[in-house]
C-alpha cells in the first residue's frame, strides 16, 4: 500500500441507483463458489454496478486478482473475506464437536485490508481444524481497526439463533459485534433467497437493526455468475461432497445465488427499500489501494531503534574484532565491507530493512566456510553458525 495506482476510480458512479455485491464468492472459495473472479468483475461492470465485493471463504487469496480485475473493468474493489467464527480458536482443536458460524468482513481502508490478513493468517496459524481457518471474538476485536462487518448470512451465529428462536443470544451476539467493531462498522445483512429460514432470521435482523439503529444491507451471497451457472455450481458441490447429481449430499434450495442485476436487487428488497442503497453507501466508504508491481518486504524493528543497516553494521564490526582480535587485517575490513554495501545496496532497492532480514537469516545459517554464498564474511561476523561449530546428533 501506499502508492496510488495509476487508474482513478469514478465515484460519480456510486451516485447512480445501482447495486453493488458485497457478499460474493469467487474460484478461491474452494468447491463452493463457481466464479472466476474476471468474470465477476466484468458481469458487474457490464450491469453498471459500480463496485464488487469479495468474501471467499476464511481466504484472502482472491484479493490482487479482484484488485487488478477491477481496475481492467473500471469498478472499485471491496475486498473482505466470510471468516469461520467459533467460541475459542484454540480449545476446538481439543474438541470432537463444536459450532462454527459465518460472519462477512469487509476492508474499509488499508489499515482494514491489513488486518484481515493479520485475521485470516491468524486463523490458519492459531485456530486451523477440519481443514477450516477458525477465528474468534478475541481474534475479530484485536484486528477490527478499518474493517465494516455484516452480520452475515444464513450460517452466520445471528441466523442461527433467530431461527433457533435464541433471543437473548442473537443479541448477545450483535452487542458483541458492536463492542468489538464500534457501532458505526456494523451493517445488518439481509438475504432474500426463497429459503423460509432465511425469511425467518429476516424478521428478526429487522427487529434488531429498528432497536439498535443499524442500517439494513441487501446481499445476494453470490456463488455462481449467472441464473443459467445453477447447475454448473450443484455439480461443483457435488465435486466437493463426493456425491452425484442424482443423490447430492450438499444442494441450494434456491437458484438465488448469482450475481443480479440491481433492478432484481430492488426488486427483491422492495420490502425494506434502505437496503440496496445501504450497500452503496458501503462501497463509497470503502477504499483501498495495494502497491503492485514491486517487491514488498517487511520491516523488522530493531533492538536498538537504529536503522537495520546501522545495526548490521555494528554487529558485523563487532563480531569481525571478536574474530580476529585487534587490529584486524585490512584484507577482512575491505571483504566486510564490500558484502555490507551490497547487503545495503539491496536494502535501498527493495525499499525495506534488508539488513535486519539479513540479521534475522543470520542467526540460523548453518554452513561450512568453504561455501561463501552461504557463509559469507558478513554472516559470518553477524552471528551465523559455523558447521565445525555445531554438534551434529
Amino acid at each position: 500500500m501506499g502508492v496510488r495506482p495509476n487508474w482513478q476510480y469514478r465515484s460519480d458512479l456510486v451516485t447512480t441507483p445501482a447495486a453493488v455485491h458485497l457478499h460474493a464468492h469467487s474460484e478461491y472459495s474452494l468447491l463452493d463458489g463457481a466464479c472466476k473472479i474476471d468474470k465477476m468483475a466484468e458481469r458487474a461492470a457490464a450491469l453498471g454496478q459500480p463496485a464488487l465485493g469479495l468474501t471467499d471463504h476464511g481466504v484472502m487469496n482472491g484479493a490482487v486478482d479482484l484488485y487488478k480485475a477491477c481496475q481492467k473493468h473500471g469498478i472499485k474493489p471491496i475486498v473482505g473475506l466470510e471468516a469461520y467464527l467459533v467460541d475459542d480458536r484454540k480449545a476446538i482443536k481439543e474438541q470432537t464437536r463444536y459450532e462454527r458460524n459465518h460472519i462477512t468482513l469487509l476492508a474499509e481502508n488499508d489499515t482494514g485490508f491489513s488486518n484481515l490478513v493479520k485475521l485470516t493468517s491468524a486463523g490458519f496459524l492459531e485456530g486451523f481444524s477440519r481443514g477450516k481457518a477458525n477465528v474468534d471474538m478475541e481474534l475479530l476485536e484485536r484486528h477490527s481497526d478499518g474493517v465494516i462487518v455484516l452480520s452475515g448470512c444464513l450460517a452466520s451465529r445471528l441466523c442461527r439463533r433467530l431461527v433457533e428462536e435464541r433471543e437473548d443470544d442473537a443479541r448477545s451476539h450483535l452487542d458483541d459485534l458492536i463492542q468489538a467493531f464500534g457501532p458505526a462498522q456494523v451493517y445488518m445483512e439481509v438475504q432474500k433467497n426463497g429459503i423460509p429460514e432465511q425469511d425467518k432470521a429476516n424478521e428478526g435482523i429487522v427487529r434488531y437493526a429498528k432497536e439498535l439503529g443499524r442500517p439494513l444491507v441487501a446481499t445476494a451471497d453470490v456463488h455462481y455468475l449467472t441464473r443459467d451457472d445453477f447447475d454448473n455450481h450443484a455439480a461443483l458441490l457435488c465435486v466437493q461432497t463426493k456425491s452425484t447429481l442424482a443423490a447430492p449430499k450438499m444442494s441450494f434450495d434456491t437458484n438465488e445465488f448469482y450475481i443480479k442485476t440491481s433492478e432484481e436487487m430492488h426488486e427483491a428488497f422492495a420490502e425494506w427499500p434502505e437496503a440496496v442503497p445501504n450497500s452503496l453507501e458501503i462501497a463509497e466508504r470503502c477504499s483501498l489501494n495495494i502497491e503492485l508491481g514491486s517487491l514488498l518486504l517487511p520491516r523488522y524493528p530493531t533492538e536498538t531503534g537504529e536503522e537495520p543497516e546501522a545495526m548490521l553494521r555494528r554487529i558485523a564490526s563487532e563480531g569481525l574484532r571478536a574474530r580476529y582480535a585487534d587490529p584486524v587485517p585490512a584484507e577482512a575490513v575491505e571483504r566486510l565491507d564490500f558484502e555490507l554495501g551490497v547487503i545495503e545496496e539491496i536494502a535501498r532497492r527493495c525499499a525495506a530493512g534488508t539488513a535486519a532480514v539479513v540479521k534475522l537469516e543470520c542467526s540460523a545459517v548453518v554452513a561450512p566456510p568453504e561455501f561463501t554464498a552461504a557463509a559469507s564474511t558478513a554472516k559470518v561476523c553477524a552471528g551465523a553458525r559455523l558447521l565445525s561449530e555445531v554438534q551434529l546428533v
